[in-house]
């Protein structure tokens, strides 16, 4: 796996576990507490920096329930720059083919 695909798991992971925390009205440190880590932990996961590992998530689950919410697409993924690119120059085309879909239909209503 990539280190870029990588990154964007643990962010993904990071944002879901703190929005179920803030859900269930948890601090970082009540948190930790109840699965048995200390808080800068819980902040590393949050802010992206580590996974939790497969028991701590599993306990992650029981107090937040954040399984489904992981696997839940509810994002749609953000273009990369040659998606975004290749969208202006498809874009760019069809603005330069209605125009001159334009011109002709003036010119054929010009030449009624």
């Amino acid at each position: 796996m990539g280190a870029k695909f990588q990154e964007k798991i643990a962010k993904r992971v990071g944002e879901k576990i703190r929005k179920c925390r803030i859900e269930k009205g948890l601090s970082q440190l009540e948190l930790a507490k109840k699965i048995g880590v200390r808080a800068p932990q819980i902040s590393k996961w949050e802010g992206g920096v580590q996974i939790p590992r497969t028991d701590k998530l599993l306990e992650l689950d029981s107090v937040l329930n954040v399984i489904p919410k992981l696997l839940a697409e509810d994002e749609k993924p953000s273009p990369n720059k040659s998606d975004t690119l290749e969208l202006q120059q498809q874009l760019k085309q069809m603005q330069e083919a209605i125009t001159v879909l334009q011109e002709e239909i003036s010119a054929i209503k010009s030449g009624s």
